[in-house]
């Protein structure tokens, strides 16, 4: 098999710091990841360790997982400097974080703050005198910067922060099910499987994903205050919280404009059901699209346009085909979540008659045939499934990005609140037992032992991974490119 010219070039690069330290005796190269083990990134580890091996340098993998990489790369900054310890990652790693933070002027500078909210977040933080890409985010850069000064560049600190925030959103999650009507415990199992999908471990382990995290708090906070006890009796506080969170999160990260279309759902969706809450957040959505038109004059005002397309990106009439399969691909990591990694292989490559798009675009319709049958006798379904619709869409815009962000796990953050029922009578246990029970009514035996067995071969991957991956865990692809905040 003909290896990648990239990865030749790093395999070559490992084997000669190797090869040059072998005459003091020590012929054992530590290779230091600050990432997990699982996905696709794992095979790059491993074929680094093989080529090595075969070349006669033994190695061991160590995993250092947590804050963005920083942990990991300390680790190597602090090691003996005798070149048998060499740090494997992304431009993300090595040089996003540092600038976001660790050592941009900006985050020492409280005057930074102010302008953050006339620049994007690249300009800012690397100080340049015009704008660099569409991430318009002042309150996620005022709030870093805040957090700046009482943590400096710790890796410990921003660690801390990311795991503090994911504790607070799952928090909230509970709170929004009770509002729901859920009971305690119920509640509480939707929170844990909410917090604990494996599409949270970017946005928890990477110091940039706590972007992903603050929209999420601003989010919850904003649905919150419109299910809360107080909204009934004073229903235009109620939206003028909402609003603030609204405003908060837009300026946090762009796909905080899907709460609009959201809480439109919503209205339309419990108008029978409980029209008073359907009332506020009919409001709510009148209000958000005031709000959404004056910050899309702000972007366009602040950044010459609505967006900036990065290079490469696959432009607007290539990437449309290759939407159903992104949705599909998302819809699958949500409910098989395994096959996890940094940089994922999907790319906007496809016509609109290949048959990825063509199977894609006939799963969609089958589901969305099936929503709708399903809905006449389980109406409580609408709600999360509209849910995970609407806060995908804005991550469907990758016409304007570059290819190899076409899918990204962090994406499926606030889309995987979906995953769990919206109806009290509707809990995990139910779904599943109701699901499962006519799957196999309807499939029979047949798809009972298919599912037992594929259940067995994850089993057994797992326990093979665990076997292995303390001492090879992987390492995300070798990339030239900075990755997005």
């Amino acid at each position: 098999m003909r290896l990648p010219s990239l990865l030749r070039r790093v395999i070559a690069g490992a084997f000669v710091l190797a090869a040059a330290t072998a005459a003091s005796g020590q012929t054992i190269t530590h290779l230091v990841v600050p990432f997990n083990a699982g996905g696709a990134t794992d095979a790059y580890v491993r074929v680094i360790s093989d080529e090595l091996t075969k070349r006669g340098v033994q190695t061991i993998v160590e995993n250092k997982p947590g804050a963005s990489g920083m942990i990991a790369a300390d680790y190597v900054a602090r090691s003996k400097p005798d070149g048998l310890t060499l740090f494997l990652g992304s431009n993300s790693t090595m040089a996003n974080n540092v600038v976001l933070f660790q050592k941009s002027a900006s985050l020492s500078d409280l005057g930074s703050i102010a302008r953050g909210f006339v620049t994007d977040v690249g300009a800012l933080r690397k100080g340049s005198a015009v704008v660099l890409g569409s991430f318009y985010r002042p309150v996620f850069l005022a709030l870093s910067t805040l957090y700046y000064q009482v943590v400096g560049g710790a890796t410990f600190g921003w660690h801390l922060a990311a795991v503090v925030m994911a504790a607070t959103v799952a928090a909230l999650a509970a709170r929004v099910f009770l509002r729901l009507g859920f009971r305690p415990l119920p509640s509480l199992l939707g929170a844990a499987v909410f917090s604990f999908h494996p599409a949270h471990v970017s946005s928890v382990a990477w110091a940039a994903g706590l972007q992903e995290q603050l929209v999420a708090l601003f989010v919850l906070l904003a649905v919150s205050a419109l299910l809360g006890r107080r909204a009934e009796e004073r229903p235009r506080a109620a939206v003028g919280l909402a609003t603030v969170a609204f405003v908060a999160a837009l300026l946090s990260k762009e796909v905080a404009i899907a709460l609009l279309p959201m809480a439109a759902a919503w209205a339309w969706l419990w108008r029978r059901e409980d029209p008073p809450v359907a009332r506020r957040f009919a409001c709510a959505a009148a209000v958000f699209t005031g709000v959404a038109v004056v910050y899309l004059v702000v972007r366009v005002v602040v950044l010459g346009g609505l967006a900036k397309p990065w290079p490469r990106a696959p432009g607007l009439a290539e990437a449309i085909p290759s939407v159903p399969l992104a949705f599909v691909t998302y819809l699958r990591m949500l409910v098989w979540p395994v096959g996890f990694s940094f940089f994922r292989p999907e790319r906007a490559v496809w016509g609109l008659l290949d048959a990825p798009v063509l199977v894609s675009i006939g799963i969609v319709a089958l589901l969305g045939v099936g929503l709708v049958v399903t809905a006449r006798r389980m109406p409580g379904l609408l709600l999360p499934a509209a849910w995970f619709v609407v806060w995908l869409l804005p991550v469907l815009n990758f016409w304007a990005l570059r290819p190899e962000w076409m899918v990204t796990d962090r994406y499926l953050f606030l889309p995987s609140l979906g995953l769990y029922p919206g109806h009290p009578e509707m809990g995990p246990l139910f779904l599943v037992r109701t699901a499962v029970g006519r799957t196999l009514s309807a499939l029979g035996p047949l798809v009972a032992a298919g599912l037992a067995g594929r259940l067995g071969a994850l089993v057994s991957g797992a326990a093979s991974i665990r076997r292995t991956g303390a001492a090879q865990p992987s390492v995300p692809t070798p990339t030239t490119e900075a990755r997005t905040p």
